[in-house]
């Protein structure tokens, strides 16, 4: 025997604020579902797709699409696009034993999302391989970024990892701040490069006219 769905589900005016510590919202869904349970330890295979959430949150447009899907251990996320106020993440592919990922952020206002944060970050990236060889891209540009006493004009950031520290594929990471500024603490200039593996790596640090090297 297995058990079935399909079923659609609509909701106005909810307010996440009733849930708990959140802000005040007014929040519209369309949610459309259907699946599969078989009885015993067969997998679930389920579908849902929220065509369209609308509303506002803390007092910021919202927009978001989405579908996902899963089977077994393995899930499938179609198109995912939110938006809050000026703010913005894309996902799409698969996540589970073979992972192929792809998203991207681009937060243009970041006091919108944490109000104790300021500036604006644009990243892309990638989960790729199987769960035990992950190799995780990441591309990332900041700006005008400002959290308590710490202030940096400007961030860049690539990384090409692979997550399991058994791993022998070697790995690259490179960052660069520009203008930063930590207390009393100033520097025109601060580079990382590391490279490796999680056994054998390399890693030199430039801020303010000092290198360091380590491994």
């Amino acid at each position: 025997p297995t058990i079935k769905w399909d079923m659609r589900l609509q909701g106005n005016g909810i307010n996440v604020a009733k849930l708990g510590s959140l802000p005040q919202s007014a929040l519209a869904f369309d949610l459309k579902t259907r699946g599969t349970q078989p009885l015993g330890k067969a997998a679930w295979v389920l579908h849902a797709e929220i065509p369209a959430l609308t509303g506002t949150f803390n007092a910021l447009p919202v927009q978001a699409r989405a579908g996902v899907t899963l089977n077994g251990d393995t899930i499938r996320i179609d198109d995912l696009r939110a938006t809050l106020g000026a703010n913005q993440v894309t996902a799409d592919g698969t996540w589970g034993p073979n992972n192929d990922l792809v998203w991207h952020v681009n937060a243009r206002e970041l006091q919108q999302l944490d109000s104790r944060f300021q500036g604006a970050v644009r990243a892309d990236g990638t989960l790729r391989g199987a769960s035990n060889a992950l190799q995780a891209i990441i591309d990332l540009d900041a700006q005008k970024l400002r959290f308590g006493t710490f202030e940096v004009a400007t961030v860049k950031v690539n990384a090409d990892v692979y997550l399991n520290p058994k791993q022998v594929t070697t790995s690259h990471v490179e960052a660069q701040l520009q203008h930063v500024s930590a207390g009393a603490e100033r520097y025109n200039h601060i580079t990382l490069r590391a490279t490796g593996t999680a056994q054998a790596h390399e890693a030199t640090l430039t801020a303010g006219g000092t290198t360091r090297r380590g491994s």
